[in-house]
């Protein structure tokens, strides 16, 4: 492995807004690395969040087909966040010492890839979990990644777009996940395989395909030929008042001091809470669409009689299900490009999880009738998912060097909300019959969030942040007290 020591070039001044020449020379410059990084970005995303919940669409024939129990489809489930929590810190210590991180991210894909395809040929209970810890292991370090990727070629002011563009995708994914998934589930019995095993199968090769794409990919700005010098130099210049993440160096340094920075701390505890309510709407949406419309639903105890849905019908929910996450993905866009025109992130992502916390509080009363219900699940669906680009953009901008670590870190905290979450929701439907309880809880804390990211500000933490990667044996240097451009 080729270890890189990160060199930090003087930079010039940070142009101001308007001052022509550097202005237009970056967008230039943006318009030039759009194409060449976020399709693949794009790609990324979405084959990642198909092949980790790919599981519940295909739990519809898999449980039958192994004998599983609720509780071991439930533990199965359940054991991928295991290892998906505790490997992303080490996983981004080794990309930060890789010279070609675009490798790194093509290795991680084959891998994953290779795992989910493998899950077409498991035929035991025990064969089901050992290939769901296998796929966190090797999916543990791949968003966190790609965002640290990213932030090699765009700057704390820059990335919003940038970062939506990858989260958009996620949510499309989970809109289009089902449709596909209806479709590879009807080849059931062709050469002998399963429909469930089809769907492992294909999205799982499907990611193996991206990693090609990704080999090709430029290591850093530097490495983008299509940049004339000076839309090279302005996108150097729009980097003098961040750091990108810290490559090569003393990574353990760097990781103490992403876990001494209070500004961390506190993004994980806003973490944790709104990912809770939003692993919650991701594995729940499809079982409230269904009791929506009138269908029996497994699970809740005092529920009125109910009948499970044609073919016809169960289409019909999915094609429903898919209505709230589109709406989400557009909403990052809509967030983003607002957030960036007006240089400003924490209030764009407070308003919109201020919006979902309120839907979440009125869902229970909305429940009782169809279309009400609906509509209100699509504007939690969007308040809570829509704005996830520009708060991972926030969070990114609350810290130095450390951020590639830091931000390691925080989705290891977020990943527990993907246990809190549907469980919660799970056992207080299962103890009340209803999804009352749960709906206030989720709001709360989504509330909670809101609050806290809006009193978050990057000029706050950054007298902790980290300003360059410490050599071997030496020390961290803290961010003096640049102040940004403009309050994000």
């Amino acid at each position: 492995m080729v270890v890189e020591e990160r060199v930090f070039h003087p930079l010039p001044p940070r142009p101001r807004e308007g001052s022509g020449g550097v202005d237009a020379a970056l967008r230039r410059a943006e318009r030039r690395l759009g194409p060449r990084l976020l399709p693949m970005v794009a790609l990324f995303a979405a084959v990642n969040y198909l092949d980790r919940t790919n599981l519940a669409l295909a739990s519809v024939e898999l449980t039958t087909a192994l004998a599983l129990s609720p509780t071991q489809y439930a533990l199965g489930a359940s054991l991928f966040f295991v290892p998906y929590c505790l490997l992303q810190i080490p996983s981004q210590m080794l990309m930060a010492v890789t010279r070609r991180q675009n490798l790194w991210l093509a290795g991680l894909l084959v891998s994953w890839g290779t795992i989910a395809t493998a899950m077409a040929g498991i035929r035991n209970v025990a064969q089901y979990y050992l290939m769901r810890v296998l796929l966190g292991v090797f999916e543990a370090g791949a968003l966190p990644g790609c965002w640290a990727y990213l932030a090699h070629f765009y700057s704390k002011d820059r990335i919003a777009l940038p970062l939506s563009v990858l989260h958009g995708s996620l949510i499309f994914s989970q809109a289009l996940g089902p449709l596909i998934a209806a479709g590879l589930l009807t080849m059931d019995g062709v050469s002998g395989l399963e429909g469930w095993a089809w769907l492992f199968m294909l999205e799982g090769l499907a990611a193996i395909a991206v990693a090609i794409g990704w080999v090709f990919m430029p290591r850093d700005v530097e490495a983008v030929t299509a940049l004339t010098p000076e839309e090279l130099a302005a996108v150097r210049a729009s980097f003098a008042s961040t750091q990108p993440p810290a490559r090569g160096g003393n990574q353990l340094a760097v990781l103490r001091r992403a876990l001494a920075n209070p500004a961390v701390a506190a993004a994980c505890v806003i973490k944790f809470c709104r990912d809770t309510a939003f692993y919650g709407i991701i594995f729940w949406a499809p079982l409230i669409v269904k009791g929506l419309m009138g269908f029996s639903v497994w699970g809740g105890t005092g529920q009125p009689p109910a009948r499970q849905p044609t073919k016809a019908e169960g289409v019909r929910v999915v094609l429903l299900v898919a209505v709230p996450f589109a709406a989400a993905a557009a909403a990052q866009f809509a967030v983003a490009w607002s957030s960036q025109r007006r240089r400003e992130r924490r209030f764009h992502v407070a308003a919109a999880w201020g919006v979902g916390a309120a839907a979440l509080l009125a869902l229970p009363l909305a429940l009782r009738s169809f279309a009400a219900g609906f509509v209100v699940l699509i504007v939690a669906t969007v308040g809570t998912l829509g704005a996830e680009g520009t708060a991972i953009a926030h969070y990114m901008a609350l810290q130095g060097a450390e951020k590639g670590l830091g931000m390691s870190l925080l989705n290891s905290v977020g990943a527990l909300g993907g246990v809190v979450g549907p469980l919660l929701i799970g056992a207080l439907k299962q103890r009340t019959g209803n999804y009352d309880a749960a709906m206030y809880i989720l709001g709360g804390l989504l509330a909670a969030a809101a609050a806290g990211i809006a009193a978050l500000p990057p000029s706050w933490a950054e007298r902790w942040g980290l300003r360059e990667a410490p050599g071997e044996g030496g020390a961290p240097k803290a961010c003096a007290s640049d102040a940004p451009a403009a309050e994000a």
